[in-house]
């Protein structure tokens, strides 16, 4: 969780798109219903997606090894 201007905001990371929208439909917007009193707040929370590389090898390894 951080703070943002707008009141908040939350991090997660997805295997894949379709995850993260499963995850949305499934449990994220009906915990978000359940807890405001039956219906969401007006407008969509905004998605800003970052693609994670995968760096091995001497990348990673410490130069004092």
């Amino acid at each position: 969780m951080c703070a943002s201007p707008t009141g908040g905001c939350y991090i997660d990371v997805w295997e894949s798109e379709q995850a993260c929208e499963r995850a949305f439909e499934e449990r994220i917007h009906p915990a978000v219903e359940a807890a405001s009193g039956g219906s969401r707040p007006e407008g969509e929370l905004a998605v800003h997606r970052l693609d994670v590389l995968h760096a091995g090898g001497a990348l990673l390894e410490p130069s004092w090894s």
